[in-house]
């Protein structure tokens, strides 16, 4: 609202930022980050973040404003710091299906999307950055917006439903977790696709890391390209997809210009 920096510092002393993989987070940290301090795993962050949510709803409540968000018990539409939080913070809750505090976003009554190969986010709310996970079956796919619609529909070409979750597509980017609990991202086509190989072929010409063993003919689908992720803690893959797409390695950021005209129909 106009106050710069000085004047900010002044009004709340103790708030901070707290470092987040979500574009909203990463967009403003340039900013906050030359005149607050990093408050993470601070008690008085903590604190005066709670004081602030405290006194909004003390405001929008005084202000006669309803709140459009329900309660677990469909209670009264009034303001509460709980609410308030989910204002602020509503696109980190909604990009985690199957979470039980998912449903308190749209209301008490509406349970998150069932996990099969129909359950879509929707990509203005999830934070993917041209991107949409459409599959939780086996692991977590999305697919990116360039190949979207009937580009990407496997039906027309008359392919077999294949496995790992492609199912009417024919690229989904996959998320998967091995034994020793490294995790990694791979490009996954039908081998049997008659533009494979130009999407093998596109994926080597941007540099992407090849899938180590390469690519055996004999199997269904595999994938043209696997960007090691390390450890990735439990709970935290969505969010690591979001840096993945949100922040694309150069190499796939290439691919991905090259892949419309390598998928194009015949």
């Amino acid at each position: 609202m106009g106050i710069d920096r000085v004047k900010a510092r002044e009004i709340f002393p103790q708030l901070g930022y707290v470092p987040g993989n979500s574009q909203r987070v990463t967009s403003r940290l340039p900013l906050i980050t030359q005149f607050w301090p990093n408050v993470y795993e601070r008690w008085k962050g903590h604190f005066a973040g709670a004081g602030i949510i405290n006194e909004l709803s003390v405001l929008l409540n005084d202000s006669n404003i309803i709140c459009p968000i329900h309660g677990l018990q469909n209670e009264v539409q009034c303001w509460t710091p709980w609410k308030v939080n989910m204002v602020f913070f509503t696109d980190d809750i909604v990009a985690c299906p199957g979470r039980a505090e998912s449903m308190a976003v749209s209301g008490g009554s509406q349970m998150p999307p069932p996990h099969n190969a129909e359950a879509k986010i929707d990509p203005g709310e999830d934070g993917l950055c041209n991107h949409r996970i459409v599959n939780r079956n086996f692991g977590i796919h999305f697919e990116p917006d360039v190949i979207h619609g009937e580009l990407n529909d496997s039906e027309v070409l008359g392919l077999p439903h294949g496995e790992h979750g492609l199912e009417g597509r024919r690229f989904l980017l996959e998320f998967y977790r091995m034994p020793n609990g490294n995790c990694k991202i791979g490009g996954r086509v039908r081998v049997g696709d008659p533009c494979f190989e130009i999407i093998n072929g596109a994926a080597i010409d941007s540099g992407c890391p090849p899938k180590q063993g390469g690519i055996n003919v004999l199997d269904q689908t595999s994938s043209v390209f696997v960007f090691p992720l390390g450890k990735v803690a439990k709970g935290r893959e969505v969010a690591e997809i979001k840096n993945f797409t949100c922040h694309p390695r150069v190499e796939y950021a290439h691919f991905l210009e090259l892949l419309p005209q390598a998928i194009q129909l015949q």
